[in-house]
């Protein structure tokens, strides 16, 4: 006799364990409840996850309980894996997200530098692609290559490895800015076809890379995501990088630190930034953003290709913008002036000096007037999914202000943080040790399946198993058929805690932290404790 219900329903907090809080599942109650029939889902290869937009995507995400996998470069200074827990993190404040299949990988590589197990793991899912890696460089770097290495020819490999894939659903992050130098009042959500549209290399490099997947015809679905200028979180001010509205404020952050910033410093530092009062600037906020694209994304697919602006309504005058930008500079190093008469002429004398013009010249163009970007087929889009009530935040003086400050305050993300460390190590390494082909296991075997949820640092990706009349198996995608199946979620530091310390896992699903849902046997606390037994024996060896 089965019982199909689950453990934990309510949802509640609890403090962690370094005393973060985050969701938990509370009080244990029984109720009837069958698990939906399985239906293969999708997997969302990301790229550019430990970008800005990038990450609020993976989070995003991770949140809805979608299969992830993300193309991610290692570094000298930290891992593919070390690189995804630093983006998670700022986003775990109240709840524990699972993790990603983590892909090592290099866009400019050959075959993006995939090794034959994660290029088999791919070609086994039905794959989802979001594009959203890219260089930002506005100058073209003669030496790397950059933006074009990148944004082009990064490109191109991708979309060679979703045709091998056969992939049928490719979302691309541009910007809105590749049809902005058009001369027209209205730029419309249409192909560009002439690079001198582009204001900078970074802008030509999106008209190229889009090109690239406009002309692949064999792609199903292709939708080109042109948001506006992203700044910082509409709610927390967050951001991790700081270009674009932030690059002025840096370098006048800079001088002002070094020199002081007195009145007549700032009305000097406005005569730099040469804005107009009719000009006007389109911001939104990278929460806005993501949240936009991962509704389109988890849509069922549309067979054509469509280009979706991601713009305010409510463009900023380019005036309000400057006065934030030297307000929030005033109020921090105002009082470190030594005179204004001083700090005016040292500060002015820089004017001619090489490094200044050279980084207020890469943005030159920045502070020139949008033209009105069309977003018809975007909202449309956004209604089709439901989340037309979703409008795009304000952008106005006082979100500008909370952005600047939170830049200064931060020091623009200086110095980097350490890569976090990824806690236990021989229990994921055994986790993720024991896996043997599907196809080798004979259904009649299976007594019961289990898929892993495990969230929190370190944690690997959900993980599955099967319990067969031998022993535990670990196989490297989900089955249907064979007995009961189970779905347990639980923090991976609550399920080291099982493994190393021996605590019972009785003692997690009783405090809440331990979800076990499904079509269950009788004895479904024996089979929770027979698995861990099981890893822990692997542990050991």
């Amino acid at each position: 006799m089965r019982n199909n219900w689950r453990r934990s329903i309510e949802r509640g907090s609890a403090i962690g364990d370094q005393g973060q809080q985050y969701a938990v599942y509370s009080a244990p109650n029984r109720r009837s409840q069958s698990l939906s029939p399985f239906v293969e889902k999708p997997t969302y290869l990301l790229t550019g996850a430990t970008g800005l937009v990038g990450r609020y995507l993976l989070a995003r995400l991770l949140r809805q309980s979608q299969e992830v996998a993300v193309l991610v470069r290692p570094t000298p200074r930290a891992t593919a894996a070390q690189r995804i827990e630093e983006s998670l993190r700022h986003f775990e404040s109240s709840v524990l997200l699972p993790r990603p299949k983590t892909i090592s990988s290099d866009l400019n590589a050959p075959r993006l530098g995939l090794s034959a197990p994660d290029a088999a793991y791919l070609a086994r899912r039905p794959i989802r692609v979001i594009h959203c890696a890219a260089s930002i460089r506005f100058v073209e770097d003669q030496e790397s290559g950059e933006p074009y290495r990148t944004n082009v020819e990064g490109t191109s490999a991708l979309l060679e490895l979703c045709r091998e894939l056969r992939v049928e659903e490719f979302h691309y992050v541009s910007t809105a800015y590749v049809g902005s130098r058009s001369g027209k009042a209205v730029v419309p959500e249409n192909w560009v076809d002439a690079e001198s549209e582009g204001g900078n290399d970074y802008e030509r490099s999106k008209i190229l890379a889009e090109r690239l997947v406009r002309d692949c015809t064999w792609l199903p679905s292709r939708t080109i995501h042109r948001p506006s200028i992203v700044v910082g979180d509409s709610r927390t001010n967050y951001t991790s990088t700081f270009h674009g509205f932030y690059a002025p404020l840096q370098i006048g952050a800079a001088y002002a630190k070094e020199f002081g910033f007195s009145s007549q410093a700032g009305d000097w530092f406005r005569q730099q930034l040469g804005v107009l009062q009719s000009d006007s600037k389109n911001m939104v906020a990278v929460d806005w953003v993501a949240d936009a694209i991962v509704a389109i994304a988890l849509q069922s697919p549309i067979q054509a290709e469509r280009i979706l602006h991601w713009t305010n309504p409510r463009p900023v005058a380019c005036h309000v913008m400057q006065a934030a930008i030297v307000d929030a500079i005033e109020q921090r190093y105002g009082a470190a002036s030594s005179g204004a008469a001083g700090s005016v002429e040292r500060m002015s004398a820089l004017v001619s000096a090489d490094h200044f013009r050279t980084q207020m010249g890469v943005y030159e163009s920045y502070f020139g007037n949008d033209p009105e970007l069309d977003a018809t087929e975007a909202n449309a889009a956004l209604r089709r999914a439901n989340c037309a009530s979703v409008s795009c935040p304000p952008i106005d003086y006082q979100r500008l202000r909370q952005l600047a400050d939170f830049a200064i305050e931060n020091n623009f993300g200086w110095p980097k943080a350490l890569p976090p460390e990824l806690p236990f190590g021989p229990v994921r390494e055994a986790l993720e040790t024991m896996v043997q082909r599907a196809a080798s296991i004979r259904p009649s075997e299976i007594e019961g399946r289990v898929t892993v949820r495990l969230t929190g640092a370190g944690a690997p990706e959900s993980l599955y198993f099967v319990r067969t009349s031998r022993s535990w198996q670990r196989v490297d995608e989900r089955i249907t058929g064979g007995g009961w199946e189970m779905e347990w979620t639980l923090p991976f530091a609550k399920l080291a805690d099982c493994i190393i310390a021996r605590t019972s896992p009785i003692v997690w699903i009783d405090a809440g932290y331990w979800l076990v849902q499904g079509s269950l046997p009788n004895e479904w606390l024996a089979v929770v404790t027979d698995w861990v037994n099981d890893v822990i024996s692997r542990v050991k060896a």
